[in-house]
């Protein structure tokens, strides 16, 4: 499988995105106009980074009805800053990853 995009810091394996749903009152789901990302990165080096990292991006950060080359360089500084932010906050403990089984490929290859 190709990846989605590959830069000298990290390669994007996968861009989930799901609708938002938020509880009104105890009986009530309502889908909100907004969606979430996750997108799905290898850092490297490899060596120094072993596990997978997820990054979170709200629809309201990145539009959906971008292309994807569009899509991915909006997403691009988001990225990067959390992972700038990620790195700040490091307690070298194993990652814990979302699961994405009610979520749809945003893009791939």
């Amino acid at each position: 499988m190709s990846n989605v995009y590959e830069c000298s810091d990290y390669v994007i394996t996968e861009i989930y995105y799901t609708p938002e749903y938020v509880q009104e009152d105890e009986s009530t789901w309502n889908l909100e106009v907004s969606e979430n990302y996750i997108v799905k990165l290898q850092r490297l080096p490899e060596e120094n980074y072993p596990n997978l990292s997820e990054i979170w991006i709200n629809y309201i950060d990145v539009s959906p009805t971008l292309s994807k080359e569009d899509w991915i360089t909006a997403a691009l500084p988001i990225i990067n800053s959390e992972l700038t932010a990620m790195d700040a906050a490091f307690s070298n403990s194993d990652p814990t990853y979302s699961n994405t089984t009610s979520y749809s490929t945003a893009f791939s290859e």
